[in-house]
């Protein structure tokens, strides 16, 4: 596994070949063959997952999906987790609280986005953020038996999870555009996504 779509083939059992892409410091056109004298230095990692099944697949099914770990796992390749810490001390009034339970996505969602929205108001100097924030949400299509479910938990979610009701002024369910609204919610309505499928949502924050 790893963090992009390098091709891979194993023509004999227990070897795996993987074929990388060369960088250069000047990207003009050049191609297989032509001496470079200008490789960059290229650090990979790559992950090998060994699953056991106690059910043997169907081989003849057309389409195959990752089992839920693997899943997370090319997860933390995609998209790796940087903190930040604050040294100010100056204490925000009204700031947005998140996440309130602890526990909050069930295994097979991921948190594609969240973030605020354009106010669209730019005749304004100070330039704040708008009371609109965009929600989207990703379930994965997955390949697991019934004892490595119980390894996961699948609850599903609700509004209330991410803020608390006294911040939810409305909820949306839109395209994945965001222009187009699709059905109104309420704060203790379950975040629904069907399999392999893309959710978007438009919060309205209260003043």
């Amino acid at each position: 596994m790893h963090g992009f779509a390098y091709p891979k083939h194993s023509h004999t059992q227990g070897v795996v070949d993987v074929f990388l892409d060369r960088r250069l410091t000047r990207d003009d056109g050049r191609g297989l063959g032509q001496g470079i004298l200008d490789n960059r230095e290229v650090i990979s990692t790559f992950k090998i997952l060994f699953e056991s099944r106690h059910k043997i697949a169907d081989r003849s099914a057309q389409t195959g999906y990752p089992t839920l770990l693997a899943h997370h796992l090319s997860i933390e390749f995609l998209y790796p987790l940087h903190i930040f810490n604050s040294l100010a001390s100056k204490i925000f009034f009204n700031e947005l609280k998140l996440f309130p339970k602890p526990s909050l996505f069930p295994s097979d969602y991921h948190l594609v986005n969240l973030r605020t929205l354009s106010n669209n108001n730019y005749n304004t100097v100070q330039h704040r953020p708008s009371k609109s924030i965009a929600l989207i949400l990703r379930r994965f299509a997955y390949d697991c038996d019934e004892n490595y479910d119980k390894l996961f938990h699948f609850e599903q979610p609700i509004f209330e999870y991410f803020f608390e009701v006294n911040q939810i002024e409305s909820i949306e369910q839109t395209s994945l555009s965001l222009r187009y609204r699709k059905q109104k919610l309420n704060s203790t309505a379950k975040l629904d996504v069907p399999f392999a499928e893309i959710v978007t949502y438009k919060l309205r924050l209260i003043e």
